[in-house]
Protein backbone atom coordinates (compact mmCIF):
# COMPACT_ATOMS: atom_id res chain seq x y z
CA UNK A 1 0.00 0.00 0.00
CA UNK A 2 2.69 2.31 0.85
CA UNK A 3 3.65 2.63 -2.75
CA UNK A 4 0.76 4.41 -4.24
CA UNK A 5 1.25 6.87 -1.48
CA UNK A 6 4.58 7.28 -2.23
CA UNK A 7 3.03 7.98 -5.97
CA UNK A 8 0.88 10.94 -4.91
CA UNK A 9 0.48 11.43 -1.19
CA UNK A 10 -2.93 13.20 -0.35
CA UNK A 11 -1.08 15.71 1.51
CA UNK A 12 1.34 16.57 -1.19
CA UNK A 13 -1.14 16.59 -3.87
CA UNK A 14 -3.42 19.07 -2.26
CA UNK A 15 -0.31 21.30 -1.47
CA UNK A 16 0.22 21.51 -5.28
CA UNK A 17 -3.84 21.73 -5.65
CA UNK A 18 -3.95 24.53 -3.17
CA UNK A 19 -0.84 26.74 -4.59
CA UNK A 20 -2.41 26.52 -8.26
CA UNK A 21 -5.18 28.50 -7.44
CA UNK A 22 -3.66 30.39 -4.90
CA UNK A 23 0.31 30.93 -6.08
CA UNK A 24 1.68 34.10 -8.06
CA UNK A 25 4.42 31.68 -9.55
CA UNK A 26 4.37 31.48 -13.23
CA UNK A 27 5.70 27.77 -13.00
CA UNK A 28 2.55 26.78 -11.15
CA UNK A 29 -0.05 29.22 -13.32
CA UNK A 30 1.34 27.46 -16.27
CA UNK A 31 0.94 24.52 -15.20
CA UNK A 32 -3.06 25.29 -14.06
CA UNK A 33 -3.81 26.89 -17.83
CA UNK A 34 -2.24 24.14 -19.34
CA UNK A 35 -4.36 21.70 -17.97
CA UNK A 36 -7.23 23.64 -19.61
CA UNK A 37 -5.45 23.46 -22.60
CA UNK A 38 -5.31 27.53 -23.15
CA UNK A 39 -6.49 29.21 -25.67
CA UNK A 40 -5.54 28.12 -29.46
CA UNK A 41 -7.53 31.78 -30.16
CA UNK A 42 -8.46 33.96 -28.25
CA UNK A 43 -11.44 35.93 -28.92
CA UNK A 44 -13.00 39.07 -28.09
CA UNK A 45 -14.70 38.65 -24.77
CA UNK A 46 -16.28 42.52 -25.43
CA UNK A 47 -19.79 42.12 -26.86
CA UNK A 48 -22.07 45.17 -28.21
CA UNK A 49 -24.59 46.12 -24.93
CA UNK A 50 -26.48 43.22 -25.90
CA UNK A 51 -24.57 41.05 -24.07
CA UNK A 52 -25.34 42.59 -20.78
CA UNK A 53 -28.40 40.68 -21.72
CA UNK A 54 -29.36 37.74 -18.98
CA UNK A 55 -31.27 34.60 -19.91
CA UNK A 56 -29.75 34.01 -23.49
CA UNK A 57 -26.19 32.01 -23.72
CA UNK A 58 -25.19 33.81 -27.14
CA UNK A 59 -25.36 37.13 -25.23
CA UNK A 60 -22.72 35.92 -22.25
CA UNK A 61 -19.31 37.39 -22.34
CA UNK A 62 -17.17 34.61 -22.40
CA UNK A 63 -13.82 33.52 -23.76
CA UNK A 64 -13.48 30.59 -26.09
CA UNK A 65 -11.33 27.35 -25.24
CA UNK A 66 -10.88 24.32 -27.16
CA UNK A 67 -11.76 21.26 -25.94
CA UNK A 68 -9.40 19.59 -24.35
CA UNK A 69 -7.30 16.53 -24.68
CA UNK A 70 -8.67 12.67 -23.87
CA UNK A 71 -6.60 10.90 -21.46
CA UNK A 72 -6.90 6.82 -20.49
CA UNK A 73 -7.20 6.36 -16.74
CA UNK A 74 -8.48 4.29 -13.96
CA UNK A 75 -11.84 4.70 -13.09
CA UNK A 76 -12.22 5.17 -9.10
CA UNK A 77 -15.70 4.71 -9.34
CA UNK A 78 -18.55 2.78 -11.19
CA UNK A 79 -20.51 6.30 -12.21
CA UNK A 80 -17.40 7.86 -13.67
CA UNK A 81 -16.62 4.24 -15.93
CA UNK A 82 -20.42 4.36 -16.98
CA UNK A 83 -20.58 8.08 -18.10
CA UNK A 84 -17.12 8.00 -19.77
CA UNK A 85 -18.85 4.07 -21.49
CA UNK A 86 -21.65 6.55 -22.62
CA UNK A 87 -19.66 9.19 -24.32
CA UNK A 88 -18.68 9.36 -27.99
CA UNK A 89 -15.16 9.03 -27.32
CA UNK A 90 -15.33 5.49 -25.81
CA UNK A 91 -13.64 2.55 -27.96
CA UNK A 92 -15.06 -0.64 -27.93
CA UNK A 93 -11.39 -2.05 -27.36
CA UNK A 94 -11.52 -1.12 -23.88
CA UNK A 95 -14.02 -3.24 -22.89
CA UNK A 96 -11.59 -6.19 -24.10
CA UNK A 97 -9.02 -4.41 -21.66
CA UNK A 98 -11.27 -4.27 -18.53
CA UNK A 99 -12.49 -7.62 -19.52
CA UNK A 100 -9.17 -9.06 -19.61
CA UNK A 101 -7.21 -7.81 -16.27
CA UNK A 102 -7.53 -10.23 -13.89
CA UNK A 103 -7.93 -7.13 -10.81
CA UNK A 104 -10.87 -5.90 -13.11
CA UNK A 105 -10.27 -2.33 -13.09
CA UNK A 106 -12.25 -0.59 -15.54
CA UNK A 107 -9.84 1.72 -17.69
CA UNK A 108 -11.35 4.06 -20.31
CA UNK A 109 -11.34 8.07 -21.56
CA UNK A 110 -11.64 11.04 -19.73
CA UNK A 111 -10.60 14.52 -20.78
CA UNK A 112 -7.44 16.10 -19.28
CA UNK A 113 -8.68 18.93 -17.69
CA UNK A 114 -11.36 17.05 -15.59
CA UNK A 115 -11.51 16.94 -11.89
CA UNK A 116 -9.83 13.63 -10.51
CA UNK A 117 -9.92 12.87 -6.86
CA UNK A 118 -6.08 11.49 -6.27
CA UNK A 119 -7.12 10.48 -2.57
CA UNK A 120 -10.10 8.46 -3.67
CA UNK A 121 -7.88 6.77 -6.78
CA UNK A 122 -4.82 5.81 -4.60
CA UNK A 123 -7.54 4.12 -2.33
CA UNK A 124 -8.96 2.32 -4.96
CA UNK A 125 -6.26 0.57 -5.88
CA UNK A 126 -4.46 0.02 -2.56
CA UNK A 127 -7.87 -2.26 -1.88
CA UNK A 128 -7.27 -3.80 -5.22
CA UNK A 129 -4.15 -4.82 -4.16
CA UNK A 130 -2.19 -5.35 -7.33
CA UNK A 131 1.06 -7.67 -7.59
CA UNK A 132 4.32 -6.10 -7.77
CA UNK A 133 4.68 -8.50 -10.72
CA UNK A 134 2.72 -6.41 -12.49
CA UNK A 135 5.25 -4.39 -13.31
CA UNK A 136 3.69 -3.51 -16.96
CA UNK A 137 0.51 -2.12 -14.97
CA UNK A 138 1.66 -0.58 -12.46
CA UNK A 139 4.01 1.73 -14.59
CA UNK A 140 0.77 2.26 -16.11
CA UNK A 141 -0.89 3.17 -13.02
CA UNK A 142 1.87 4.96 -11.48
CA UNK A 143 1.98 7.58 -14.39
CA UNK A 144 -1.71 7.81 -14.24
CA UNK A 145 -1.89 8.92 -10.79
CA UNK A 146 0.93 11.00 -10.75
CA UNK A 147 -0.82 12.98 -13.70
CA UNK A 148 -3.90 13.70 -11.38
CA UNK A 149 -1.73 14.97 -8.70
CA UNK A 150 -0.26 17.55 -10.91
CA UNK A 151 3.24 16.04 -11.52
CA UNK A 152 3.56 15.18 -15.26
CA UNK A 153 7.18 14.60 -15.05
CA UNK A 154 6.20 11.95 -13.30
CA UNK A 155 3.55 10.69 -14.94
CA UNK A 156 5.84 10.95 -17.84
CA UNK A 157 8.70 8.77 -16.54
CA UNK A 158 6.31 5.98 -15.78
CA UNK A 159 4.89 5.74 -19.33
CA UNK A 160 8.53 5.45 -20.32
CA UNK A 161 9.27 2.35 -17.93
CA UNK A 162 5.49 0.81 -19.29
CA UNK A 163 6.62 1.78 -23.13
CA UNK A 164 10.23 -0.02 -22.61
CA UNK A 165 8.27 -2.89 -21.41
CA UNK A 166 5.55 -3.12 -24.10
CA UNK A 167 5.89 -0.87 -26.53
CA UNK A 168 2.94 -2.53 -29.05
CA UNK A 169 -0.10 -0.57 -26.92
CA UNK A 170 -1.58 2.60 -27.90
CA UNK A 171 -2.64 3.29 -24.73
CA UNK A 172 0.76 4.06 -22.91
CA UNK A 173 2.02 5.88 -26.45
CA UNK A 174 -1.31 7.72 -26.53
CA UNK A 175 -1.04 9.11 -22.37
CA UNK A 176 2.43 9.96 -22.95
CA UNK A 177 1.85 12.46 -25.89
CA UNK A 178 -0.72 13.73 -24.21
CA UNK A 179 1.76 14.37 -20.84
CA UNK A 180 4.72 15.56 -23.65
CA UNK A 181 2.68 18.54 -25.12
CA UNK A 182 1.07 20.01 -22.00
CA UNK A 183 4.78 19.79 -20.35
CA UNK A 184 5.75 21.96 -24.04
CA UNK A 185 2.77 24.15 -23.41
CA UNK A 186 3.98 24.65 -19.66
CA UNK A 187 7.23 25.83 -21.76
CA UNK A 188 5.59 27.83 -24.34
CA UNK A 189 3.57 29.76 -21.26
CA UNK A 190 6.94 30.70 -19.77
CA UNK A 191 8.46 32.51 -22.81
CA UNK A 192 5.27 34.90 -23.11
CA UNK A 193 5.56 35.45 -19.30
CA UNK A 194 8.78 35.53 -19.10
CA UNK A 195 9.11 39.48 -19.90
CA UNK A 196 7.76 39.69 -16.08
CA UNK A 197 9.60 37.12 -14.53
CA UNK A 198 13.36 37.40 -15.25
CA UNK A 199 14.47 34.08 -13.54
CA UNK A 200 12.67 32.55 -16.25
CA UNK A 201 15.14 31.09 -18.83
CA UNK A 202 14.10 30.78 -22.23
CA UNK A 203 13.94 27.51 -23.57
CA UNK A 204 13.30 25.71 -27.01
CA UNK A 205 9.72 24.77 -27.59
CA UNK A 206 9.70 21.64 -29.34
CA UNK A 207 6.30 19.22 -29.52
CA UNK A 208 7.99 16.90 -31.96
CA UNK A 209 8.04 13.96 -29.51
CA UNK A 210 4.42 14.60 -28.25
CA UNK A 211 3.49 14.32 -32.04
CA UNK A 212 5.97 11.04 -32.51
CA UNK A 213 4.43 9.62 -29.99
CA UNK A 214 0.72 10.13 -30.64
CA UNK A 215 1.23 9.13 -34.21
CA UNK A 216 3.00 5.86 -32.64
CA UNK A 217 -0.22 5.31 -30.80
CA UNK A 218 -2.22 6.38 -34.60
CA UNK A 219 0.10 3.18 -36.29
CA UNK A 220 -1.01 0.79 -33.41
CA UNK A 221 -4.82 1.85 -33.56
CA UNK A 222 -5.39 3.77 -36.90
CA UNK A 223 -9.18 3.26 -36.17
CA UNK A 224 -8.98 5.19 -32.53
CA UNK A 225 -10.57 8.63 -33.27
CA UNK A 226 -9.40 10.17 -29.90
CA UNK A 227 -5.79 9.53 -31.36
CA UNK A 228 -6.27 11.33 -34.44
CA UNK A 229 -8.36 14.39 -32.22
CA UNK A 230 -5.47 14.07 -29.88
CA UNK A 231 -2.88 14.64 -32.25
CA UNK A 232 -4.76 17.71 -33.71
CA UNK A 233 -4.46 19.47 -30.28
CA UNK A 234 -0.57 19.09 -30.66
CA UNK A 235 -0.07 20.44 -34.15
CA UNK A 236 -2.66 23.24 -33.91
CA UNK A 237 -0.64 24.21 -30.80
CA UNK A 238 2.73 23.63 -32.84
CA UNK A 239 1.05 26.00 -35.69
CA UNK A 240 0.65 23.25 -37.74
CA UNK A 241 -3.11 24.35 -38.30
CA UNK A 242 -3.88 22.58 -42.09
CA UNK A 243 -2.84 19.29 -39.94
CA UNK A 244 -4.76 19.77 -37.21
CA UNK A 245 -8.04 20.35 -39.78
CA UNK A 246 -7.32 17.31 -41.68
CA UNK A 247 -6.48 14.80 -38.07
CA UNK A 248 -9.73 16.42 -36.55
CA UNK A 249 -11.65 15.52 -39.78
CA UNK A 250 -9.92 12.02 -39.94
CA UNK A 251 -11.41 11.54 -35.92
CA UNK A 252 -15.05 12.93 -37.16
CA UNK A 253 -15.04 10.19 -40.33
CA UNK A 254 -14.17 7.39 -37.16
CA UNK A 255 -16.47 9.23 -34.86
CA UNK A 256 -19.12 11.46 -36.93
CA UNK A 257 -20.81 12.55 -33.45
CA UNK A 258 -17.35 13.64 -31.37
CA UNK A 259 -18.13 17.18 -30.83
CA UNK A 260 -14.89 17.95 -29.99
CA UNK A 261 -13.32 17.32 -33.14
CA UNK A 262 -16.48 19.44 -34.65
CA UNK A 263 -15.35 22.55 -32.01
CA UNK A 264 -11.87 22.26 -32.48
CA UNK A 265 -11.88 22.15 -36.28
CA UNK A 266 -14.57 25.06 -36.32
CA UNK A 267 -12.33 27.34 -34.04
CA UNK A 268 -9.51 26.80 -36.34
CA UNK A 269 -11.33 27.46 -38.96
CA UNK A 270 -12.59 30.51 -37.84
CA UNK A 271 -9.17 31.63 -36.38
CA UNK A 272 -7.70 31.08 -40.71
CA UNK A 273 -10.74 33.08 -42.03
CA UNK A 274 -12.92 30.32 -43.65
CA UNK A 275 -16.14 31.41 -41.78
CA UNK A 276 -18.23 29.64 -44.37
CA UNK A 277 -16.75 26.16 -43.11
CA UNK A 278 -16.43 26.87 -39.35
CA UNK A 279 -20.22 27.64 -39.17
CA UNK A 280 -21.48 23.98 -40.01
CA UNK A 281 -18.90 22.73 -37.70
CA UNK A 282 -19.49 25.19 -34.80
CA UNK A 283 -23.40 24.14 -35.58
CA UNK A 284 -22.60 20.29 -35.18
CA UNK A 285 -20.83 20.75 -32.09
CA UNK A 286 -23.35 23.01 -30.52
CA UNK A 287 -26.40 20.83 -31.59
CA UNK A 288 -23.64 17.51 -30.32
CA UNK A 289 -23.71 19.58 -26.36
CA UNK A 290 -21.03 21.60 -26.64
CA UNK A 291 -23.02 24.82 -25.68
CA UNK A 292 -19.81 27.72 -26.21
CA UNK A 293 -20.11 26.81 -29.81
CA UNK A 294 -23.30 28.73 -30.26
CA UNK A 295 -21.37 32.06 -28.76
CA UNK A 296 -19.09 31.86 -31.78
CA UNK A 297 -21.72 31.32 -33.79
CA UNK A 298 -23.32 34.31 -32.55
CA UNK A 299 -20.30 36.39 -33.10
CA UNK A 300 -18.73 35.05 -36.46
CA UNK A 301 -21.66 33.23 -38.46
CA UNK A 302 -23.61 36.29 -39.74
Amino acid sequence: HQRWEAVADQDTAMAIMKRMENTTDSTYLAYADSAQLHRIIEFDAEFNSQSQMEGRIEYQEIYIDPEPFFVVTCFATNEAYIQSRRSESWDQEFDLLNRSNRYQLNFGLIKSNATVSVDQLVEYLENKEISEKDTYLQFILQGIVSYWAGDVSSAIDAFNKAIDENSDDGYTWLNRGVFKAITERVRENEQQIGIENANIQKVKVDYSDALNDMSQAILLRPKWAAAWYNRGNIKSYAGDYLGAISDYSKAIELQPLMAEAYYNRGLLLVFLKRTTEACPDLSRAGELGITPAYNVIKRYCK
